[in-house]
């Protein structure tokens, strides 16, 4: 799944001047089909541009901060 803007990508989307910009100052590089590309909370300035494959997004959340809420509805639920 890409970011799209009305039907196209988003280097679809930029103007030809800034598309061949944007892959000038580029730096390209091959990833693992099981490397990690951004990790959560990295607080890099760069930006990925994924020219042709798939990437999957996930997120690992804690369950200690899940039961914690949980406890917190219900506590306001009582009063």
């Amino acid at each position: 799944m890409a970011l799209v803007v009305q039907d196209r990508t988003f280097l679809d989307a930029l103007s030809d001047e800034a598309r061949k910009d944007l892959l000038r100052i580029s730096v390209e590089r091959t990833f693992r089909a099981d490397e990690h590309l951004l990790r959560e909370q990295d607080d890099s300035s760069h930006v990925l541009v994924l020219p042709a494959g798939w990437a999957v997004v996930s997120t690992k959340a804690q369950r200690v901060m899940v039961d914690q809420l949980d406890q917190q509805a219900h506590a306001v639920q009582r009063h």
